[in-house]
């Protein structure tokens, strides 16, 4: 893949989809919404931070990470969150955790990736639209732990590899976000 197109994949629609899980959970109907509330601008770049590391010899992280902030905070541009969050079990894999198998490789930590399959997992406890694998997403936890059914989840994504990594799925759990 190209530096840009894996640019683009990483940060711009990997930001997407956190702020489409983190939104959804606070309450927001529009990527806008969720930039005019403290916390917006801010987990952008931390997340931008986190995956620009993966990213090599793509545009300069900085000045990438600012004109996404920008287009993000545009209110003319009405992108809803429920929209963004469907079909994530396909999204998902591409946008985030090739990135996260990355840096867990490179023996760094993941903070912010962590959080945001954290929202995203506690997307489907709630509320699965539109989805391919909704039935497998909402049977991920009935009767199931939280670090269960995130181990379960993980699966359905087809990441075997970091369901068996019992500090992620820990972590995961422990950060666990309801849209309720």
């Amino acid at each position: 893949m190209r530096p840009y197109q894996l640019t683009k994949l990483r940060l711009l629609n990997g930001a997407h989809s956190l702020i489409a899980y983190l939104g959804l959970a606070a309450g927001c109907e529009t990527v806008a919404d969720v930039m005019d509330r403290p916390w917006g601008e801010r987990i952008v770049r931390e997340y931008a931070a986190e995956v620009a590391a993966t990213v090599p010899d793509g545009p300069d992280p900085g000045w990438y990470t600012d004109t996404l902030v920008r287009r993000f905070a545009n209110h003319a541009m009405r992108h809803r969150l429920r929209q963004i969050a469907m079909d994530g079990s396909l999204k998902l894999p591409e946008r985030w955790l090739a990135a996260l198998r990355e840096l867990r490789a490179a023996g760094r930590d993941a903070p912010v990736l962590e959080a945001t399959l954290a929202a995203w997992a506690g997307h489907t406890r709630d509320d699965v639209p539109d989805d391919p694998a909704a039935d497998r997403l909402r049977a991920a936890w009935p009767g199931r732990r939280d670090a269960e059914a995130v181990r379960e989840l993980l699966l359905v994504l087809g990441a075997s590899d970091l369901a068996d990594d019992t500090a992620l799925v820990t972590a995961v759990a422990g950060r666990l976000v309801s849209t309720r």
